[in-house]
């Protein structure tokens, strides 16, 4: 591309009766395993888009939608546990082998959920704000975090989190949050092998 960012192509990937779409950035000479990047509650991929292109300068980023949510539309919510395991098998399909696992807010309980339970699937996980931090496990504290932290997004990255969210439904992030707030990743933690790098 013309700002030396590499391009996102689209693809997608059956997966248990659910079309998988990401964005798969490849830069013309990769150095380094490849990175998954998993969005957070409600929104999808395009989310994480804008990192994406800075890390795909020197490494192969596949950017998906997890099921459910964005593109890959799900006729159910899927568990957290279900949702590792999405992850973990579009990494078998798309021969990534090994990636850094890269993650924001409730995406960072996919990727622990995903390193503790498939040892050796990561090289190392990035957790970028975690979600539901200790003493802070409601779903108003959930609300009341997001509404402070939304000034602080780009515009454009606001507008297409409410698409995000319109397209997932209130009953599917719902459910989600419910699941999610059972899994306390502290105690989850020492389950995972692989380095973490944790960003709050």
């Amino acid at each position: 591309s013309q700002d030396g960012h590499p391009r996102a192509i689209a693809v997608a990937t059956p997966l248990d009766g659910v079309r998988v779409h990401a964005a798969l950035l490849r830069p013309p000479r990769p150095a380094g395993p490849p990175l998954v990047m998993v969005h957070g509650l409600g929104v999808s991929g395009a989310s994480l888009l804008p990192l994406a292109r800075l890390l795909a300068r020197d490494r192969l980023v596949l950017v998906p939608d997890l099921p459910g949510f964005g593109r890959s539309h799900a006729s159910r919510a899927w568990t957290t546990a279900e949702l590792a395991g999405a992850v973990d098998r579009l990494c078998e399909l798309r021969g990534l082998g090994r990636p850094v696992v890269v993650a924001h807010s409730y995406g960072c309980h996919v990727a622990v959920e995903l390193a503790a339970r498939r040892p050796g699937r990561a090289a190392a996980l990035v957790l970028m704000g975690p979600a539901f931090h200790r003493g802070g496990r409601s779903s108003l504290e959930q609300v009341a975090r997001l509404l402070a932290d939304a000034p602080l997004e780009p515009p454009g990255l606001l507008l297409g989190a409410m698409r995000d969210y319109w397209r997932a439904g209130p009953r599917r992030v719902v459910a989600t949050l419910r699941d999610a707030m059972g899994i306390r990743l502290e105690d989850r933690l020492p389950a995972v092998g692989a380095p973490v790098l944790i960003m709050r």
